[in-house]
């Protein structure tokens, strides 16, 4: 979790704060398999049920398996998908509302974590010591969920 699962949590949080105006920090309701050959985690799906927002999100990362690549988004008036490996590849977001569906074709230049650098020597170029898109409570907030998940399956690193 602390290598691909960041991920799909970071996107949830980032998402749902955008819905609510606010950060919030869900009920986490997980599951964890570990390395046979270390105490590390290796594949783990994560519940984040968002009650005052009636929002629920289910993430999951593995660094054994292939999960599907993609993000879907499922509401009352219909749903968004970003097809593609959403971390480092995206390929198009479908919209679905109401039964309409419209494509945005994305080009995304390079592949792995290229954008996450160039955004940090874009924000230290301009002598920022934090993200305008994603700042510190945000990432904070992160590593709270992520932090919550590893102590509900008795997951400590040395640094702990």
């Amino acid at each position: 979790m602390q290598d691909l699962g960041i991920y799909p949590i970071a996107w949830c949080t980032y998402l749902i704060s955008k819905i609510s105006g606010q950060l919030l920090f869900p009920k986490i309701l997980s599951s964890v398999t570990k390395s046979k050959l270390a105490e590390v985690d290796e594949t783990n799906t994560i519940i984040l049920n968002y009650e005052s927002e009636r929002i629920q999100a289910v993430v999951n990362a593995s660094m054994t398996y292939d999960t599907e690549s993609g993000l879907r988004i499922h509401g009352t008036h219909g749903s968004i998908a970003l097809t593609g490996h959403w971390l480092c590849n995206p390929k198009k977001i479908e919209l679905n509302v109401g039964g309409v569906v419209s494509t945005i074709d994305l080009s995304v230049q390079g592949f792995g974590y290229i954008h996450e650098a160039d955004h940090v020597e874009e924000c230290l170029s301009k002598g920022l010591t934090e993200s305008p898109l994603i700042g510190l409570e945000e990432s904070l907030l992160n590593m709270k969920i992520m932090d919550t998940v590893r102590q509900q399956h008795g997951i400590v690193y040395p640094g702990d």
